[in-house]
C-alpha cells in the first residue's frame, strides 16, 4: 500500500488516514517505507506506522468520529489505543471574536494605512515603529559618516600613512573557506572564516604568509580574527569603512575604524568617524528598546549554550514583539539546522527538517531583500535538503559573485549548485555547474570530487535496466491493491 500512497502524496499534501475506524487528517511532514508523519490542524505531530493504516484519502473519510488530540509524540499501533480520551470540555466564557478586516475597499497599488493594518495584527504597530526608527537612524549615520569622509579624506593631512600589518595568514587560496593567522605581536594563532575578510583585494589573493590587519577576538572556539584587510594607507582603510557603511554594516565599519586607531591613536579623522558610528548606538539605546533587546540577548545566549528549547521560545517572543525580526528568523532557522544535523533518530531528524523548512517558508517574506538574505536561505535549504529551493537561491548568488569578480565564492557556490543538481538527478546541469567552476579553478579538489560523483551516478544509471514510467508504476500498484487481473 505504501508504494501506492507515495505515488499520490508528497510532503506538504493533505492526507486523511483511516485506522481502527478512526480518521486522522493533516499535512504530510514525512512519508517513507516505515511510517507517515503528519501535522494535524491543532499543530500536533503524529506518526503512523505503515502496517497500521486501514485506508486513506485526499478528502475526509469518516466524519462521525475524529482522532483525539495527541501529544507532540509519534503514535504507533502499539500505543494508539492507550492514549486517554479527551476530557469533556467545561462551559467557559466565550472569547471575544477577533475583528475581521475587510480589504475589499483597496485595490492593487493602494497604500493601506497602518492603523487599518494593526486592527488585523496589533504587533505591526510596534514592528513598524522600530523599522522606521532603524531606517531613520541608519540614514543619519550614513549621512554623518559621509560628510566626515568627504571633509577629512580630501583635505586632512596624514592620510597616506600606512596602517601596518599585525599578523600573517598562514596560507590563503581562493577555495579556502576558513584559515589561520599567526599574530606577529602576540605569537598567538587566530582562526578566521572567509566572511571575516572585508578587503576586496584579498578576495582572489593566494599565497603563504600574507601580511594583514585585523581585530582580535574570542568566542567559545578560541581566538578569532575579524575584519581582515591588507595594510593600506589610512585613506585606503577609510575606503573600506565607507563600503561597509553603504551596506549598513556599521558593526564591522566600527571594527575597521578601530584598526586605524590601534596604529594611530591620535588620528582625528578616525576618532570622529568612530564617534559618528557609535553615536548611533547610543541613540538607539535611548529609544526605549533596552528591555526588548535584553530578551534578544538572552535568546542569543541560549543559542550559544545550545539550549535550543529556551532559545526558540525567546526568539518567538521577540518576533511577536517585532524585536530584530530578521535576525530572529535567521537564528531560528539555524536552530532547526543544528537539531537536524545532530539528531541520530531518522524519524526525529525528518521532523526537524520538515519544521525548519515550514518555518522558513512562512517567514521568508519577512527577510530583507539583501545579498545576506540569499546566503542565509542558501545555507538553510542545502542543510535541510530542499534542493529545488536551494537551486533557485544559489543561482542568484552565483550570478552576483560572478559580477563582483569574487572568484572564490563564485567557485564555492558553483560546487554547491552541482551537488544540489546531483541530488535531484539532473546530471546534465550538475556536470555543467562543476565544469563551469573548474574553468576558473581547474585544481579545486571539491569540484573534482563532485564531478567524479556525477560521472559515477551517470554511469550507474546507464547500467540500470530501463525503469518503468511513473504512470505504469501507478497502474501496477492500483491493480495489485485491488487484485485486478488483466484478461
Amino acid at each position: 500500500m505504501i508504494d501506492f500512497i507515495r505515488t499520490i502524496f508528497k510532503e506538504g499534501d493533505q492526507i486523511y488516514i483511516l485506522q481502527n475506524d478512526q480518521e486522522l487528517g493533516g499535512k504530510v511532514l514525512v512519508i517513507n517505507d516505515s511510517f507517515i508523519a503528519i501535522e494535524t490542524e491543532e499543530g500536533n505531530v503524529i506518526g503512523v506506522k505503515v502496517d497500521a493504516i486501514d485506508g486513506f484519502s485526499k478528502q475526509p473519510i469518516v466524519r462521525k468520529k475524529s482522532v483525539e488530540k495527541m501529544p507532540r509524540l509519534f503514535a504507533s499501533d502499539d500505543n494508539w489505543d492507550s492514549v486517554p480520551p479527551r476530557a469533556e470540555s467545561k462551559a467557559t466564557t466565550a472569547k471575544p471574536k477577533k475583528e475581521r478586516v475587510d480589504f475589499k475597499q483597496f485595490k492593487p497599488g493602494d497604500k493601506v494605512p497602518l492603523d487599518f493594518l494593526t486592527k488585523q495584527d496589533p504587533t505591526l504597530a510596534h514592528a513598524w515603529k522600530r523599522m522606521e526608527a532603524e531606517r531613520s537612524r541608519s540614514s543619519k549615520i550614513k549621512k554623518a559618516v559621509q560628510e566626515l569622509y568627504d571633509g577629512f579624506v580630501v583635505n586632512a593631512e596624514g592620510m597616506d600613512q600606512v596602517v601596518p600589518a599585525i599578523g600573517a595568514i598562514v596560507e590563503l587560496k581562493p577555495s579556502f573557506q576558513f584559515g589561520f593567522i599567526d599574530d606577529m605581536q602576540t605569537g598567538d594563532r587566530y582562526f578566521y572564516n572567509r566572511g571575516d575578510i572585508v578587503d576586496p583585494e584579498l578576495q582572489n589573493e593566494s599565497g603563504e604568509g600574507i601580511k594583514v590587519v585585523y581585530q582580535r577576538g574570542h568566542n567559545r572556539k578560541g581566538a578569532t580574527a575579524r575584519c581582515i584587510h591588507l595594510p593600506h594607507s589610512i585613506r585606503g582603510v577609510m575606503d573600506i569603512v565607507m563600503s561597509l557603511v553603504r551596506e549598513e554594516d556599521f558593526f564591522r565599519a566600527k571594527m575597521v575604524t578601530r584598526s586605524i586607531l590601534d596604529a594611530y591613536p591620535d588620528n582625528e579623522a578616525a576618532q570622529r568617524m568612530l564617534e559618528a558610528l557609535t553615536e548611533g548606538d547610543a541613540q538607539n539605546a535611548t529609544e526605549g528598546n533596552g528591555g526588548d533587546d535584553a530578551m534578544y540577548v538572552q535568546a542569543r545566549k541560549a543559542l550559544e549554550q545550545k539550549d535550543y528549547a529556551t532559545a526558540l521560545e525567546l526568539y518567538k517572543k521577540c518576533m511577536e514583539k517585532g524585536i530584530r525580526k530578521a535576525n530572529c528568523i535567521k537564528e531560528i532557522a539555524q536552530i532547526y539546522i543544528s537539531l537536524h544535523a545532530q539528531e541520530k533518530d531518522e524519524e526525529q531528524k525528518a521532523i526537524h527538517r520538515a519544521k525548519g523548512l515550514e518555518f522558513i517558508a512562512l517567514h521568508r517574506k519577512d527577510l530583507p531583500n539583501k545579498s545576506s538574505t540569499n546566503f542565509t536561505l542558501e545555507n538553510v535549504y542545502f542543510a535541510l535538503g530542499d534542493y529545488e529551493n536551494h537551486i533557485d537561491v544559489v543561482e542568484d548568488i552565483i550570478a552576483e559573485t560572478g559580477e563582483k569578480g569574487d572568484l572564490p565564492q563564485y567557485v564555492f557556490y558553483l560546487n554547491k549548485a552541482a551537488q544540489s543538481y546531483l541530488r535531484l538527478g539532473d546530471y546534465d546541469r550538475a556536470l555543467d555547474a562543476a565544469e563551469q567552476g573548474l574553468e576558473v579553478d581547474p585544481h579545486n579538489q571539491h569540484l573534482l570530487k563532485t564531478k567524479g560523483a556525477i560521472e559515477e551516478a551517470v554511469a550507474d544509471e546507464d547500467r540500470e535496466p530501463e525503469r518503468p514510467k511513473v504512470m505504469d508504476r501507478v497502474v501496477d500498484s492500483f491493480k495489485s491493491l485491488f487484485s485486478i487481473d488483466e484478461e
